[in-house]
């Protein structure tokens, strides 16, 4: 009756162990992984992510590269977990775009706290501010 898949690996290289409903695309994607429900899409993306739950997302080449037990986190670029100032290898629910240097430009850590550029929200340059309860309407504030 066919063979059932734990994982979608379009990649080479790939030898996981354990964790169910992966998906990585791209050369040595989660080449290390051995948690569940990541997505990584690019050449090394999320390559040394070996987290207990997982529930990752990176998009791009190298992206998520040097996260270790980091959790539900997701990064858009080239940024590795640990670059420009920025260490988030273990560290959970953190959202972060980086440029094509994997330099981090804006980032969203567990408490909504926003940064861009590595200059911290609060200040009065470069900050967003909202506070909703969404569908109903709510208050932000922008300052660039």
């Amino acid at each position: 009756s066919g063979t059932r898949w734990k994982d979608l690996y379009l990649s080479g290289g790939i030898e996981i162990e354990n964790g169910t409903g992966n998906v990585g695309v791209g050369k040595d994607a989660l080449r290390i992984n051995t948690a569940s429900n990541n997505t990584a899409v690019g050449a090394q993306a999320g390559y040394n992510s070996n987290s207990t739950n997982g529930r990752n997302t990176f998009i791009g080449t190298a992206a998520g590269y040097a996260m270790t037990t980091g959790e539900k986190n997701t990064i858009i670029g080239r940024y590795s977990g640990n670059f420009g100032g920025l260490d988030i290898r273990t560290s959970n629910n953190n959202i972060v775009l980086s440029d094509g240097d994997g330099n981090p430009r804006f980032r969203i850590d567990a408490s909504g706290t926003a940064t861009f550029d590595n200059a911290v929200s609060g200040q009065n340059n470069n900050v967003i501010n909202v506070n909703s309860d969404y569908p109903s309407a709510g208050t932000a504030t922008m300052y660039m």
